[in-house]
C-alpha cells in the first residue's frame, strides 16, 4: 500500500518528464528516466492513487520530502510535518494531469483514485484516527473540487475508497480485514473493485 501525496507526485513527474533539459547529459539516472518516459508513452492510460494529505517539508524552501525524514538527519529547526490544504492538492492534481497529457499525449486516459488504507501513525497533535479522517477528507474534497472546477478531458475518478470505507457498514463481509490485520483490504472486496473497474474502463 505504497501511496504518495499529491505534492510528491507532482515533483516526481516534473523530474521525470523534463527530459528535454538533460538531452545532452543522459547518464545513469537520466537514461533510466528516458527509458521510463518512453515506456509511459506506449501506454493508453494511467492510474494515480493518492494516499495522504500529511507531508514532511523543509521549513525554509517548503520542498516536500519523500515520505518521512530519517531520524539521523531530522532537525526540528529545518523540518516540519504539515497537513496540505484542499487548494494545494487541487492544484497538484491539475498539474499532474497536465504533465501526463503534455508529455505522453492528450489521448492518454488518467484515472484518479483515493487509497482506502488508513494511516498507521500521525505527527500531528491529535489521534491517528482523527488525522486519518482529516487526511482522507481533504483529498476526497480536493478530488471533487478538481473535477467540478476543471472538468478535465480524459481524466476520471474511480471510487475504490468509497467501496471500502463507506460500503462496509452496509454489507456482511468486512471490507478491511486481510493478512490478520484490519488495515488491509479484504481480498474479496479487492476482486469486486477490480472486476467493476475492468467493466467500466475496458471494452469486451
Amino acid at each position: 500500500d505504497k501511496t504518495l501525496d499529491t505534492m510528491l507526485y507532482q515533483k516526481l513527474q516534473e523530474d521525470q518528464f523534463k527530459k528535454e533539459m538533460f538531452e545532452d547529459k543522459l547518464e545513469n539516472s537520466f537514461l533510466e528516466q528516458k527509458e521510463l518516459l518512453d515506456y509511459f508513452k506506449t501506454k493508453k492510460g494511467f492510474v494515480v492513487t493518492y494516499g495522504l494529505a500529511e507531508v514532511w517539508r523543509d521549513k525554509k524552501t517548503k520542498g516536500v520530502f519523500w515520505r518521512g525524514v530519517p531520524n539521523k538527519v531530522f532537525s526540528p529547526e529545518m523540518h516540519e510535518s504539515v497537513t496540505s490544504t484542499v487548494e494545494e492538492n487541487v492544484n497538484n492534481m491539475k498539474r499532474i494531469a497536465d504533465l501526463i497529457h503534455k508529455t505522453c499525449g492528450e489521448d492518454k486516459h488518467i484515472i484518479y483514485t483515493l487509497s482506502p488504507v488508513p494511516l498507521a501513525a500521525t505527527f500531528q497533535n491529535r489521534p491517528t484516527m482523527v488525522s486519518d479522517c482529516v487526511s482522507k477528507s481533504i483529498l476526497r474534497v480536493a478530488l471533487d473540487e478538481y473535477f467540478r472546477k476543471h472538468n478535465p478531458k480524459n481524466v476520471y475518478y474511480w471510487p475504490s475508497f468509497e467501496m471500502v470505507r463507506w460500503v462496509g457498514p452496509h454489507i456482511e463481509v468486512p471490507t478491511l480485514f486481510e493478512d490478520n490485520t484490519t488495515r488491509h483490504v479484504n481480498n474479496s472486496i479487492v476482486s469486486i473493485i477490480i472486476d467493476n473497474f475492468v467493466k467500466a474502463f475496458f471494452k469486451n
